[in-house]
């Protein structure tokens, strides 16, 4: 299990797990300056880059 969690309620962990699923399904295919800039808005872009390295590590 990885260490990202998204501020606020533990329930939000799911949204972590979401995401994750989301971003290996659609890897090569997402626009990344708009996922970098929706992050930034949530003052979340620490958790996007540990996102991506943890994608990257997968490479499966």
């Amino acid at each position: 299990m990885s260490r990202l969690r998204l501020r606020g309620a533990p329930s939000r962990a799911r949204d972590v797990d979401d995401i994750r699923a989301l971003s290996r399904a659609l890897r090569g295919r997402l626009n990344m300056t708009e996922v970098q800039e929706c992050f930034a808005l949530f003052d979340s872009k620490e958790m996007l880059h540990e996102l991506l390295a943890e994608i990257a590590d997968d490479k499966g």
